[in-house]
């Protein structure tokens, strides 16, 4: 995934500080557009090269050189000499050799507006730096179009001096040797875009992914930093706003935690002291809620006074929600997104808001696992339960008959699927902590859906009529291995045991009656972090469970036995009467 990088801290060169570059001005020309007093054209000996360093080479990137301040010539005969310096028209600079940062950032700031145009010459790539042929002066070097970086301005000058130019640089009364304080190369700074981190905490996978239950509580932490920004940026162009969205799966924001810097638990404030606001969201479409506990998405956004107050400083976001579960069950990603904008030019728009902000974004992937369901429901080419294609992981069966093998005389028993079988699904082996129950379909599949990796145990609740109850008991382990780096599920797999006679049956897994193995070898996409799956084909042995029919009288057999019966009856009828008889009788006498 690509990392966004922006440098927007100030730095110094020579006696000013270096602002933050910024959004493109006016396209540079190669052809200069000087006003000189006499002279027009400066003869080439005046000229001299000015260099950029430390500057990535990169499509779509542009380095400038603004002339600031330009030379005046004079022709003294046949000779051209420099008579002064001035500044070019809208450069306002009351100490030539020593501009100060906010003289610069003033001149950058209407330049980068397309307020302000300046002579100006593009820098080509020479060797590693970036060179131009100038005439004497001061120069503003700018950089643009960078996808990876933002580099600070930086300040260059070309001077004169009689040795280099063969030419008397003075006039009767001054000189103007190095009359800049300036070198005539540039080492241009930059630093790292502001970038955000979304990550889990306490998952029992990794930072970046999960697997949980319906009803679990989930907790997230978000980090950044917020940038420092010069003079140069106004306070109506900055911005820095983070905005969460999380997964359909999940409703209510709870324990929402701001920390800037070492300062814990920062209140969301207004008026003077303003530090940031939230606003709460009922879904993706970011529609506004006003209860947090309905929230499926939030912004923070931070005061613009508050962010040019704590430049350089990190901020962490904690919060937690519930994952209330809409059947994303096992592939299907519940992905939670936060994105940050911020501040990478200082330009406004007519309505003084910022210029198409810098974005950057993080996500997260979360799981929850079902039985006898969907193996990736956001893939139509998967099975869904009911197809004919669809293999159980679990079956709740009858016997069917018997089949002998005339060639082999080898008999096999044959079932068939039977609905109505209550199941109870528990966390212990002891059958006591119930989570979920299910009743077997006409497919005799026992469906559970949203079961977080771990251990459980089965057992059937209620048998459906003349059938017997069983007393058996499974164990029913979920395992799942996601992605160190991306928390993107890469594979499960759920293994039945029949534990019923075990000693103990928390820990015994001899007797495994089936088992189902997935791989997911899918992609994820660069842009917004969604996830293709690509579902290798599974391994699945269907665990059957058996349940046998009650007991009941012979619905044939011939008179025979029915005059057995009815004699049988007769009988008991005839003894109880005459028992009856005597008993009152002897109470009589008595």
């Amino acid at each position: 995934m690509k990392i966004l990088i922006v440098a927007l801290a100030a730095a110094s060169i020579a006696s000013f500080s270096v602002m933050p570059a910024f959004a493109a001005p006016a396209a540079p020309s190669n052809v200069w557009n000087f006003d000189d007093t006499a002279i027009t054209t400066v003869p080439s000996a005046f000229r001299g090269t000015i260099t950029a360093s430390n500057i990535t080479a990169e499509d779509g990137l542009t380095v400038a050189a603004y002339q600031l301040v330009d030379g005046k010539y004079q022709a003294y005969g046949a000779e051209t000499k420099l008579i002064g310096y001035a500044a070019n028209t809208g450069v306002t600079i009351s100490n030539l050799e020593e501009p100060t940062a906010s003289e610069i950032a003033d001149v950058a700031a209407k330049v980068n507006a397309q307020q302000l145009i300046l002579p100006n010459v593009k820098m080509s790539l020479d060797s590693g730096n970036y060179t131009a042929q100038v005439e004497p002066g001061l120069y503003l070097i700018l950089v643009t179009g960078s996808n990876t970086k933002i580099y600070n301005p930086a300040i260059v000058a070309l001077n004169v001096n009689d040795t280099a130019t063969g030419k008397s640089a003075t006039n009767p009364s001054v000189s103007f040797n190095d009359y800049f304080d300036y070198p005539s190369n540039a080492y241009l700074k930059s630093q790292a875009e502001p970038t955000i981190s979304k990550t889990v905490v306490g998952s029992s996978e990794n930072n970046q992914g999960d697997t949980v239950a319906y009803g679990d509580s989930v907790s997230f932490k978000i980090e950044s930093k917020i940038p420092s920004y010069s003079e140069l940026y106004k306070d109506d162009s900055l911005v820095f706003d983070i905005t969460d969205t999380m997964a359909s799966a999940f409703e209510g924001v709870t324990s929402l935690a701001v920390k800037v810097g070492t300062t814990t638990n920062v209140p969301a404030t207004s008026g003077a002291d303003k530090t940031y606001t939230v606003t709460y969201y009922t879904d993706s479409t970011l529609t506004e809620v006003a209860a947090a506990d309905k929230a499926k998405a939030f912004k923070i956004s931070f005061d613009k006074s508050y962010i040019r107050d704590n430049g350089n400083l990190g901020v962490e976001v904690t919060y937690s929600t519930t994952f209330k579960g809409d059947g994303n069950v096992n592939f299907a990603e519940n992905k939670n997104s936060v994105s940050l904008k911020y501040t990478n030019s200082p330009e406004v728009d007519t309505h003084g808001d910022p210029v198409d902000p810098g974005e950057t974004k993080d996500n997260t992937y979360h799981y929850t696992f079902g039985i006898n369901a969907n193996i990736d429901g956001q893939d139509e080419t998967q099975p869904n339960p009911g197809d004919a294609t669809f293999t159980p992981i679990i079956k709740k069966v009858e016997k069917d008959g018997e089949v002998t093998d005339p060639d082999t005389g080898v008999t096999t028993t044959t079932y068939k699927a039977l609905a109505g079988a209550k199941f109870g699904l528990f966390t212990d082996s002891s059958t006591t902590t119930l989570i979920k129950d299910s009743t077997s379909d006409d497919k005799g599949n026992i469906q559970f859906l949203g079961l977080d990796e771990g251990t459980y145990y089965l057992k059937e609740l209620e048998a459906p009529g003349g059938y017997s109850l069983s007393d058996n008991i499974y164990k029913i382990v979920i395992a799942a291995s996601l992605n160190a780096t991306t928390g993107v599920l890469e594979s499960y797999s759920i293994t039945t045991y029949d534990v019923t006679n075990a000693d103990d049956k928390a820990t015994d897994i001899t007797n495994q009656i089936g088992t189902a193995s997935f791989t997911n070898t899918g992609t994820i996409s660069a842009t917004d972090g969604s996830v293709t799956n690509a579902i290798a084909p599974s391994t699945i042995t269907t665990a059957e469970i058996l349940n046998t029919k009650l007991a009941s009288l012979p619905a044939t057999g011939g008179a025979g036995t029915i005059a057995i019966t009815v004699g049988a009856s007769l009988g008991m009828a005839a003894f109880l009467t005459v028992h009856v008889v005597n008993k009152k009788k002897q109470k009589e006498n008595d």
